[in-house]
């Protein structure tokens, strides 16, 4: 069903709906409606994924499902509470905790969810299954089930429940319980093979090219990209090392897992003297580079500066760092903090932050940024007039939900402050078409007919919007935007009338020609097509 957005934004442009509340909830028993949802994500190939309670005779009144698919009518069915659990015993089915699935850009999906049974060793227990396409789900792994490639009789205690998934295989960070494990060894990160699940590495291992005796551990923001390498960071422990040297950023490369950046360490780009001392924000692409956010100063004594580095697992680059001229700023504008950085597979980043110097205030210090290390451009900035809105309606900071996809376009939410700007209508949804320019995707207070009836409207009034932010989950893409530009996000309306999932095609590239090849080599190349109007930013 194609919908319409009634706004008087020359930017709106036609939706198509995905599902709605009301509607029958595709492969569940008849007369089974959905209920409610959560905030969608989407693959490449436009295919929405969604958690959804659902409703009717069948089922009872709040049982939850995963589904996949461009519109009801070709959406298929992931998994639904009560239903027979794959790769268990029978009797044994998806209890009532079923997670929100995480998508990878190929349609892979990741979930997890609890069990019920009355079979020994399974009641209580929460899996993790992975579906590739049209295949059954595959269980992974399951709390309470053997931990693969420990020790005999380790089972699982606990692993995340949202974990990345990319290239056919999901990788997680993991506790186990049993003989002789402690404090020190209970945390590893386990990956999907070909052979089934392996253990990459464990707390307290001693690690190729690390000081004997010096090993890793509390794994956290744990990426994996096609080729199936993780990248992490986490803390070390060992002979010789102390407060100032304990942390680390780990990276998976053709030699194995590499240390490519450790506190203690001078931080490249910066001031003599000035070291890394603690890491955050990990996030891995498919040509094998990480970037990662940082603490840095000088240790001891002196107050710690955030900054943005990516790695190829050779040399370590400067994004940007508190303190230094912000980019597409007026001179002496300054970055008085960076927030967690977006990859893509072209080394382009994305980041929000605030600014300070003069001229600079809280109604216009914060900016959002993207393009490559060395070469950033501002996407938006607070205090700047919005784009597909009444003149004098500027962003109001909060850019949240940030997402970066493979052509260098950009989508985020922002808060709204001006004339006629109240809380029914402060928030819209924006992104970036291939040329760089910012288009209104969706606001609160726009009218949308949900008719499927050309002759007949069905006007509904969007209460709030929901976009997935990928930094939610380090996986590619796991968020509201796909690397053709599409856009899945979350309506709710006013007055108990409803709520949608819908996907835009706003920004979205057109299906691939000669010349459409060519524009968009040129995009993801060339930041000057990117730059935009960057003169109302400043």
């Amino acid at each position: 069903m194609t919908l319409q957005i009634c706004t008087t934004a020359t930017t709106a442009g036609k939706l198509r709906s995905v599902a709605q509340i009301g509607q029958q909830a595709p492969g569940a028993p008849s007369s089974t409606f959905f209920s409610s949802f959560n905030t969608p994500v989407i693959d490449n190939h436009g295919r929405v994924a969604f958690r959804a309670f659902v409703g009717g005779p069948g089922v009872g009144t709040t049982v939850q499902g995963i589904w996949l698919g461009q519109s009801t009518q070709d959406s298929d069915l992931i998994v639904l509470a009560g239903e027979q659990a794959s790769g268990v015993p029978d009797g044994v089915t998806y209890g009532p905790g079923i997670r929100s699935p995480t998508l990878s850009g190929d349609g892979e999906i990741a979930f997890s969810a609890s069990l019920t049974s009355n079979v020994q060793g399974f009641s209580g227990v929460r899996g993790l299954w992975r579906r590739d396409g049209d295949s059954n789900n595959r269980l992974v792994a399951g709390i309470g089930l053997p931990a693969q490639q420990t020790n005999n009789n380790e089972v699982f205690r606990y692993f995340d429940s949202s974990v990345p998934v990319a290239g056919g295989r999901v990788a997680f960070i993991g506790t186990t319980e049993g003989p002789n494990v402690t404090d020190e060894n209970d945390m590893g990160i386990w990956r999907e093979q070909s052979q089934g699940l392996s253990l990459v590495i464990r707390e307290g291992a001693q690690l190729a090219g690390a000081p004997v005796g010096v090993t890793p551990g509390d794994f956290r923001d744990l990426s994996i990209n096609k080729a199936g390498n993780v990248a992490f960071h986490g803390f070390l422990t060992g002979s010789g090392v102390d407060t100032s040297s304990h942390f680390g950023v780990w990276l998976e490369g053709n030699q194995g897992i590499e240390l490519v950046a450790r506190s203690g360490e001078q931080a490249p780009g910066a001031s003599l003297g000035v070291s890394f001392l603690g890491f955050d924000s990990t996030v891995l692409n498919s040509a094998g580079e990480v970037a990662f956010q940082s603490f840095v100063g000088r240790f001891p004594g002196n107050s710690s500066a955030t900054g943005i580095w990516v790695s190829d697992g050779r040399r370590l680059s400067l994004v940007a760092l508190e303190g230094s001229q912000a980019a597409g700023a007026n001179p002496g504008l300054i970055y008085s903090s960076v927030g967690d950085p977006l990859l893509n597979d072209s080394r382009q980043v994305a980041f929000a932050g605030v600014t300070q110097g003069t001229g600079v205030n809280p109604t216009n210090d914060e900016f959002l940024w993207s393009g490559s290390d060395g070469d950033l451009v501002v996407v938006a900035r607070e205090g700047g007039q919005a784009p597909g809105v009444d003149l004098g309606v500027a962003f109001a900071g909060g850019f949240t939900a940030i997402s970066l996809n493979a052509l260098g376009q950009t989508a985020f939410t922002s808060q709204l402050t001006g004339p006629g700007v109240d809380d029914t209508n402060d928030m819209g949804i924006w992104a970036e078409n291939l040329a760089g320019e910012l288009k209104l995707i969706a606001r609160e207070g726009d009218q949308v007919d949900i008719s499927d009836d050309p002759t007949t409207e069905q006007l509904r009034t969007i209460r709030s919007l929901s976009l997935a932010s990928q930094t939610d989950i380090q996986t590619e893409p796991s968020t509201g935007l796909n690397d053709r530009g599409e856009i899945a996000f979350l309506a709710t309306f006013i007055d108990g009338t409803g709520q949608g999932v819908f996907i835009s095609s706003v920004v979205a590239v057109p299906e691939p020609s000669g010349a459409t090849l060519l524009l968009i080599a040129i995009a993801v190349s060339s930041p000057l097509l990117r730059r935009g109007n960057l003169a109302s930013y400043r």
